[in-house]
């Protein structure tokens, strides 16, 4: 229901980040109290709707999405095909001088994991915050907010040993929380902007100042983060993790338990019943009588999810439709050139991955290109004139799951035996002498 918001998610991301570290350090500070306040409830309000609402999701509830494609393309063909099937979940609508216009049942995307921290909970404590617990979250962090309102009046900008207690105070709860994530670059965010606002407070001498310097210093951050990797990466395709190792369950990791449910109608009432197999009815066969029940359906119900592996989402499929997952990363050595979108991906850094491919081929390593994007795209990307792509062999992969292995389009990875070596950001890409270093 909030897809229409999916081309602003970047720039909402940013703005987001930038709010809730300004309004923090204002907090701490007592900078425009009664503007920082309102603006704490107004986002505060705006995640308590928004968790309320992936918590509310129903993972049963369908939609129809309307695609219009050109008439007489690849996607044409496939939808086509797709409608004439048996029970489709395509519907053909119509179809004008150009376009053909198709309906496709769709699953609701529910959300299960709100994703708070980024991967940062999951990364260290094991689990992020379910959309619930999140919602929850909010709750309590909107009743906090009520004493500090009722308040708001008689709190003025902090002197200078106002700053020093909140400074100590704060360094506890943020070196806690460093310790938590296992990452002391949060300890350090805090100490610079802490230190940079108080400096700077002396000449500006003004309540905004701390908007001004925090505002400056996160968009620093941000901006350095979406230029090149993360400083951090949570993710379990981190430098140092063995992917082949993550695609598999741990031992004694629990499977996932299910349920037989038997739906009888009971022809008095006309009401289904569900049964399981320890049903009383079930076992004595009273169930079986045709004079009082018919049999409608069995379901498999999912009582217990049991564990799962870290990662079970990265296959490599080749043009032929067969996986080489396992044997890519079996490889000695072996670097994927990754971009989620071929289409959207840096042009220009192709000739710096175009003669990395000559000097890989040249010294016995092999180097594939990998996107989500369809055969065709690759294809006639990787012949444009402007390109012209020396990577000669393309699989195909989920999009979601490249973006979480790398945040760049296009992205390096190097492996070695699946264990992940190196990553590069197309803005660092690398010369194969830098490649060589890590492999000594």
């Amino acid at each position: 229901s909030l897809e229409w918001l999916m081309d602003y998610a970047l720039a909402l991301a940013i703005i987001m980040c930038v709010l809730e570290v300004v309004l923090g350090f204002a907090l701490i500070f007592g900078s425009k109290i009664k503007v920082t306040l309102i603006s704490l409830f107004t986002l505060t309000v705006v995640f308590f709707f928004l968790t309320l609402h992936t918590w509310q999701c129903d993972p049963f509830a369908t939609y129809n999405e309307i695609r219009v494609v050109p008439i007489g393309s690849e996607q044409e063909q496939l939808l086509n095909s797709r409608a004439e099937e048996s029970g489709a979940s395509v519907e053909f609508v119509g179809k004008d001088a150009q376009n053909a216009t198709f309906k496709e049942k769709m699953a609701v995307q529910c959300v299960n994991d709100c994703g708070c921290f980024g991967d940062a909970m999951k990364g260290s404590l094991g689990r992020s915050l379910t959309p619930y617990e999140s919602f929850l979250k909010d709750v309590i962090l909107m009743i906090l907010l009520i004493p500090v309102a009722l308040y708001a009046k008689k709190i003025k900008e902090n002197d200078t040993a106002a700053n020093i207690g909140f400074l100590l105070g704060s360094l506890v709860v943020v070196g806690f929380l460093s310790w938590v994530f296992n990452w002391k670059f949060y300890w350090i965010f805090f100490v610079v902007g802490f230190v940079l606002t108080f400096v700077v407070r002396k000449f500006l001498k003004s309540e905004w100042t701390t908007y001004i310097v925090i505002t400056i210093l996160t968009l620093l951050f941000i901006r350095h983060t979406y230029n090149h990797l993360p400083m951090r990466d949570y993710r379990p395709y981190a430098v140092g993790n063995n992917i082949s190792e993550l695609m598999q369950l741990p031992e004694g990791a629990q499977p996932d338990v299910y349920e037989n449910i038997f739906y009888y109608k009971n022809l008095s009432s006309g009401e289904v019943e569900e049964h399981n197999a320890n049903s009383e009815m079930l076992k004595s066969g009273q169930l079986s009588d045709k004079s009082k029940y018919e049999f409608v359906d069995r379901k498999t119900k999912l009582i217990t999810a049991g564990d799962k592996p870290l990662i079970s989402d990265f296959n490599l499929i080749y043009s032929d439709g067969n996986d080489y997952t396992e044997d890519i990363l079996n490889e000695e050595y072996v670097i994927l050139v990754i971009a989620y979108d071929i289409e959207k991906s840096d042009k220009a850094v192709f000739s710096k991955l175009n003669e990395l491919q000559i000097e890989a081929n040249n010294n016995g390593m092999y180097i594939y290109g990998v996107s989500a994007s369809s055969e065709s795209d690759v294809s006639e990307f990787r012949h444009d004139h402007e390109v012209q792509s020396e990577i000669e062999d393309w699989y195909s992969a989920d999009g979601t799951t490249l973006k979480t292995v790398i945040r760049s389009n296009p992205g390096i990875v190097l492996f070695k035996k699946g264990v992940v070596l190196g990553k590069w950001h197309f803005n660092d890409c690398p010369s194969f002498q830098e490649i060589s270093k890590l492999k000594s």
